[in-house]
């Protein structure tokens, strides 16, 4: 993605990663109410969890 500039594509995708995070629990929190902050860490247990014990395999590339 990031082929003709220096940048750490790794923490890029980690800061990606994290603003969606961030999004989906203001989101949940104005829907559902909670509080922002549990709602990330809820979020973060599920996602480890999901990458230590894959619920369904991955399929297809990311490109070509």
């Amino acid at each position: 993605m990031y082929e003709d500039e220096d940048v750490d594509e790794t923490r890029a995708w980690g800061i990606m990663l994290s603003d969606v995070i961030r999004h989906v629990a203001q989101a949940l929190e104005r829907e559902q109410g909670g509080e922002e902050r549990k709602i990330i860490a809820e979020i973060k247990n599920s996602l480890l969890e999901e990458l230590d014990s894959p619920t369904s395999k991955v399929s297809g590339r990311f490109r070509d």
